[in-house]
């Protein structure tokens, strides 16, 4: 019985661009703001 070893392949991760993501608490701040708007920050 043989067992082969192979290692995974993994793609390289690439960081097109940097920018700030909003954070914000459970129930915090960010609840009234919607998706779309919060994707536009």
């Amino acid at each position: 019985m043989s067992i082969e070893r192979t290692t995974p392949h993994h793609d390289p991760v690439v960081i097109v661009s940097a920018v700030r993501t909003p954070m914000g608490g459970f129930q915090g701040d960010l609840q009234s703001l919607g998706a779309t708007r919060l994707g536009a920050i």
